[in-house]
């Protein structure tokens, strides 16, 4: 576009913020639609219940709330919930979605949440406290491979490990480091734009003890939105959307990896 473009443009966005308060918007109608329907709880999906933070403090506080958060990965975290694991451990647990969400939802779940961001604790402590979890929740700092052995050799059944480390799963998760990984079910979103190959380094690292599957990420659709209003059906998908989607690039997705008896018994 030229200048000239750009300054009609510009003429015009001006004037119609003029014609349309940002009341009448359709981004802050649904905006306040969320805010009021919620209230601070996830309202669907398998945390749902689950209170959050105030939304000024966190990442990807819309999705969460919603509960389309991380949506491609419902299906297996509600596997997790039906497996009864008794022990999880978050490494880069941030405000506690994650953390918090299982405790909720696994009655006898043990957890323990690594966050090394101060800030980070602070939040997390307090989704602990507010959905009543503490002493099922503990919250520690930053996770060595010694300290995940240490946690993993306490663990007493079946352990679950969820990793969101922003590359340093490199450093964690290896089995010949950590022998107890290979026992270990291992959710993990795998970051190969910190390192190339990364993803094929850790499958190849399980490829022997775990039944290995690749989740990517997804588009949203205006179906995923759980709040149904008929007077907001004027709304284009692209609003709903960009509440509901985590807008996750394609390099960036998980590797869900499951012991291979644990694997047999599920199939069982």
């Amino acid at each position: 576009m030229n200048r000239e473009g750009e300054t009609k443009d510009m003429f015009f966005r001006k004037m119609l913020s003029a014609l349309f308060p940002k009341r009448y918007h359709p981004y802050w109608k649904l905006r306040r639609l969320i805010e009021t329907a919620t209230n601070g709880v996830v309202l669907s999906g398998p945390f749902q219940g689950l209170s959050l933070p105030p939304k000024e403090t966190f990442d990807a506080y819309y999705p969460k709330i919603l509960g389309t958060y991380e949506l491609e990965l419902h299906a297996i975290v509600k596997e997790i919930i039906s497996s009864d694991f008794a022990a999880v451990i978050n490494i880069g647990a941030a405000e506690g979605y994650y953390a918090c969400g299982f405790a909720a939802a696994i009655p006898s779940v043990q957890v323990t949440a690594f966050e090394a961001v101060v800030r980070g604790r602070y939040l997390l402590q307090g989704t602990v406290d507010r959905n009543g979890l503490s002493g099922r929740v503990i919250v520690k700092g930053f996770c060595d491979s010694d300290e995940l052995d240490i946690c993993l050799s306490a663990a007493r059944g079946s352990v679950l490990v969820v990793c969101d480390a922003e590359g340093y799963e490199y450093e964690l998760l290896d089995p010949e480091r950590v022998m107890r990984l290979g026992r270990a079910a291992i959710l993990v979103e795998v970051h190969d734009f910190a390192m190339d190959g990364l993803s094929e380094l850790l499958k190849q690292r399980f490829s022997k003890s775990h039944i290995i599957e690749e989740v990517h990420p997804g588009p949203r659709r205006r179906e995923d939105f759980p709040i149904k209003v008929a007077r907001m059906r004027w709304i284009p998908d692209r609003y709903f959307n960009s509440f509901t989607s985590d807008n996750r690039p394609q390099d960036n997705f998980w590797l869900w990896m499951l012991p291979s008896q644990m694997h047999s018994l599920a199939a069982g």
